[in-house]
C-alpha cells in the first residue's frame, strides 16, 4: 500500500512517500535541507495539496521564502547576527540584510543524506541525517541532525533529533517553516484557531521586547480576513500536543498542524495572501540574545520534538 518513488525535480533528486490505496503523498528534497516540498492528503472522497512548495529551480535553489526549511541551529531572527554564550562572542552571516539580522539558522542549505527506510500496510517511514562539523561562521558548535518522514492514515508526522557531538556545551533552537494552503483559495476566506497562547511583543526591528499579551482574537476559529501576520506565540499548554486550526468551507476541509516539545509558534502572512505559515518552533526569535526558550545541550546530549499535519472533514 505504501511505496517510495525517486524521482528528479529541475536536477534535484526527490523521495516520495507514497500511499497508492488513499493517494497521499509527501515530497521531500534531501539535498534541499531535507524539505518537504508537496503534501497531498485525502479527505472526505478528495485529494487536497496544502502546502504551497517551491516551483520553478530558480526558487528550489534560492528558496528566499524558506518555503518548508527546517530552521536550525536557530528558527527566526537573531538580531545583527550577534550573541554571547559562555562569555564568548560569536557573529553569525546576515542574510537578511534589510533588517540586518542572521535569520533561520543555515540547516536549509545543507544536504542530508538517507539513512533508513521502514514501510508496511499501515505507514512508511524515511529517515534522513545531517552531520554538521561545525564550519559555518558564528556557530562552531559540531551536532547531528535528524528527522524522520512518517507518512499514515492520520497524515504526516516529523520525528526530529539534534545531538551535540562536540566536546563544549552548545545553544540550541529549532523550527519548521511550511507554506499552508488549499486550492483556489485566498488565505482570507479561510478561518484560524490558535492553541491557548500569548503574543510575543516586538519593537520595529522585529525583536521581541519581552512583554507578552495573552492571544484571544483566535482563541476560538475566526476568519483571517485581512489580518497580517509576522506574530511569535508562546503556547501555554506546551506538556502536551498543540495544535493550530485551519478551515476551508469551501473544500469542507479542517488542517490541523500539531507540535510536540515544540513551546512556540511563528505565524507569518506572505505578500500575495495565497498561503499562510505556520511555524512551530522550540523557541522565541533572538533566542540567543533573550533566552527565551533556548536550549543548551551539554556533549553528547540530544533534543527530540516533533511535528505533523493531518486533514479531516469538517463535522
Amino acid at each position: 500500500m505504501y511505496q517510495l518513488i525517486e524521482k528528479q525535480l529541475h536536477g534535484f533528486n526527490l523521495i516520495r512517500l507514497h500511499n497508492e490505496h488513499s493517494g497521499a503523498t509527501v515530497d521531500i528534497l534531501p539535498e534541499l535541507g531535507a524539505q518537504v516540498n508537496s503534501i497531498i492528503l485525502p479527505v472526505d472522497g478528495q485529494l487536497l495539496s496544502v502546502l504551497d512548495g517551491c516551483e520553478s529551480k530558480k526558487e528550489l535553489s534560492d528558496n528566499p521564502a524558506f518555503r518548508s526549511a527546517l530552521l536550525a541551529p536557530f528558527p527566526n531572527r537573531i538580531n545583527k547576527g550577534h550573541y554571547q554564550f559562555m562569555e564568548e562572542n560569536y557573529q553569525l552571516e546576515i542574510n537578511f540584510p534589510a533588517q540586518g539580522h542572521a535569520i533561520h539558522g543555515f540547516l536549509y542549505t545543507l544536504p542530508f543524506v538517507r539513512q533508513s527506510l521502514k514501510l508496511d500496510e499501515n505507514h512508511i517511514a524515511f529517515e534522513l541525517l545531517l552531520d554538521y562539523p561545525g564550519n559555518v561562521q558564528g556557530y562552531p558548535f559540531p551536532f547531528l541532525f535528524g528527522i524522520t518522514y512518517l507518512l499514515n492514515e492520520q497524515g504526516l508526522s516529523c520525528q526530529t533529533t539534534m545531538k551535540n557531538t562536540g566536546n563544549r556545551s552548545m545553544p540550541v533552537g529549532i523550527g519548521w517553516h511550511p507554506y499552508f494552503s488549499f486550492p483556489e483559495t485566498v488565505i482570507d476566506n479561510l478561518s484560524l484557531q490558535l492553541p491557548t497562547c500569548s503574543e510575543l511583543e516586538v519593537d520595529d526591528a522585529m525583536i521581541p521586547t519581552g512583554s507578552t499579551k495573552i492571544c484571544s482574537d483566535f482563541a476560538d476559529f475566526r476568519v483571517i480576513g485581512e489580518k497580517e501576520f509576522d506574530t511569535g506565540y508562546y503556547l501555554h499548554e506546551n506538556n502536551k500536543r498543540q495544535v493550530t486550526k485551519i478551515r476551508s468551507e469551501v473544500q469542507n476541509a479542517e488542517l490541523q498542524i500539531w507540535q510536540e516539545n515544540y513551546p512556540y509558534l511563528q505565524v507569518y502572512t506572505p505578500p500575495g495572501r495565497q498561503s499562510i505559515a505556520i511555524e512551530p518552533m522550540t523557541c522565541a526569535t533572538d533566542v540567543f540574545n533573550n533566552g527565551m526558550g533556548q536550549m543548551v545541550l551539554q556533549p553528547g546530549d540530544s533534543f527530540s520534538g516533533q511535528f505533523g499535519v493531518s486533514l479531516m472533514p469538517l463535522t
